[in-house]
């Protein structure tokens, strides 16, 4: 892990870095933002996520990218930036074990 990945991860609130993460583990997934919320370590029902603006200000700063599916909003990290790709990289690689643990936990939501 570089230098400037580990001070950019330090820069962010613990919500947004939560999101950041979650993101990675799982990526190039796309999950609700109830699922998002979930992933994240919040309740699926909170509207914490909504309300704190992290989702809309990651998306400005290009680090995620949200569409609109029949009226669902889907969020999936943006690999465009060197840093986003690093840490997909990093978790990707390294991550086995909680990447398996938050795709369960999609899975078990689904059911």
């Amino acid at each position: 892990m570089s230098y400037e990945l580990v001070m950019f991860l330090q820069t962010l609130g613990d919500l947004k870095r939560s999101i950041l993460l979650s993101l990675a583990h799982i990526y190039p997934r796309q999950v609700s933002i109830p699922q998002l919320s979930l992933i994240s370590g919040y309740s699926r029902n909170s509207k914490y996520i909504y309300r704190s603006g992290a989702v809309d200000e990651l998306k400005q700063e290009n680090f995620i990218e949200v569409t609109k599916i029949s009226g669902t909003q889907l969020v999936q990290l943006n690999p465009s930036s060197p840093l986003i790709q690093e840490l997909i990289e990093l978790c990707t690689s390294h991550g086995g074990e909680t990447t398996t643990q938050l795709l369960n936990l999609l899975k078990e939501d689904s059911n």
